[in-house]
């Protein structure tokens, strides 16, 4: 390990510039409960503070507090090194799907409000922008927010996406721009999930 500090905000995580392998751990059980592979450290903090890509993962996360520690720095070879510390745990005690390095460990179907990398849903938008508010206590909106979008059946989701984006567009000059982005790649399938009710 580079550090014996578990990174909680994404200002020290930025400040982490080279490539590097990574263990999300328990604050209270002081346990590593996931490891990655990451380029850009900052930016893959900043994603498991509103969408974590592992649901079993997402929800741990969601119930407990938790940072990021830096296993490894500046690997000569990424992959390999995600393997080799994947493989100093045991698989039944870590959200690790696979044994890490490029395989895929689900097959992606994207579903019919996600857009692509880099651009947000309406209620990932808002997150992010509440993470920032400071009177609200975002970890406890969070840990309602994401359970609750995330039982909902498909076409419920999408008509939820739809009323924050036109709630919002109109509430938050700010925001509509994203939210016609995110539409330009999103409408069509939207429609024919609606359609096909």
């Amino acid at each position: 390990m580079i550090t014996d500090q578990i990174i909680t905000d994404l200002k020290a995580a930025k400040k982490i510039k080279c490539p590097v392998i990574y263990g999300i751990i328990g604050l209270d059980s002081r346990k590593i409960v996931y490891v990655g592979k990451t380029k850009n450290f900052g930016q893959r903090f900043e994603s498991y503070r509103y969408s974590p890509h592992n649901a079993p993962l997402a929800k741990w996360m969601g119930e407990n507090e938790w940072g990021l520690e830096v296993l490894e720095a500046d690997p000569d070879d990424l992959s390999r090194a995600e393997k080799l510390w994947i493989g100093k745990f045991n698989l039944n005690d870590i959200f690790n799907m696979v044994g890490g390095g490029d395989q895929v460990w689900r097959n992606h179907s994207r579903t019919p409000w996600m857009a692509r990398t880099g651009i947000l849903c309406p209620s990932d938008l808002l997150l992010r922008r509440l993470s920032n508010h400071k009177y609200l206590r975002y970890e406890k909106v969070k840990k309602w927010i994401i359970p609750f979008r995330e039982k909902l059946p498909e076409t419920q989701r999408v008509l939820y996406e739809i009323s924050l984006a036109k709630e919002h567009y109109y509430m938050n000059p700010g925001l509509r721009r994203l939210i016609e982005r995110w539409l330009s790649y999103t409408e069509d399938r939207m429609i024919k999930c609606l359609q096909s009710v």
